[in-house]
């Protein structure tokens, strides 16, 4: 074989990659990344569509999940529930720690003890209110109402 065939079968199968790929950006249409078409709703726009075909403003308005069933929770919504759930139980965990170490540097008359517990107390503190003032669920408030 001729070193003459490789480079033009080479250049054949490049040009023909470039053409086919020309043509199939002509076939897929102009690029609409930006929203350049604004759909319609409700075929105002178009007089010529059909009642079945366009959808009602209720259909496209997106459900939030106040509205939608109890357990309607994405598995996203599920996962910070779970850590918001376990970050409650942390400072509440935290605080009960650092009620004990308060009470037995106090009977021990131990101030390194004593400061350690007040510092935790404080963090734990911090932490909790600073949860109930993001609280995410409805449901969690009730359970923080119980436990106090």
């Amino acid at each position: 074989m001729a070193p003459g065939n490789s480079y033009l079968k080479t250049v054949l199968v490049l040009g023909l990659t470039l053409i086919s790929s020309s043509f199939n950006a002509t076939l897929a249409g102009p690029n609409d990344f930006f929203g350049s078409s604004i759909p319609t709703v409700g075929g105002a726009a178009d007089p010529g569509s059909s009642g079945a075909a366009s959808s009602s403003a209720s259909e496209l308005t997106p459900q939030s999940p106040s509205t939608s069933g109890h357990n309607d929770y994405t598995d996203d919504e599920k996962r910070m529930q779970k850590k918001y759930k376990f970050a409650l139980r942390h400072a509440q965990a935290l605080i009960a720690r650092a009620d004990k170490m308060i009470k037995d540097g106090e009977s021990r008359k131990d101030d390194k003890m004593l400061k350690k517990g007040q510092i935790l107390k404080g963090i734990g503190e911090r932490t909790l209110e600073n949860l109930k003032a993001s609280n995410p669920l409805p449901e969690a408030q009730n359970a923080l109402k119980d436990k106090q």
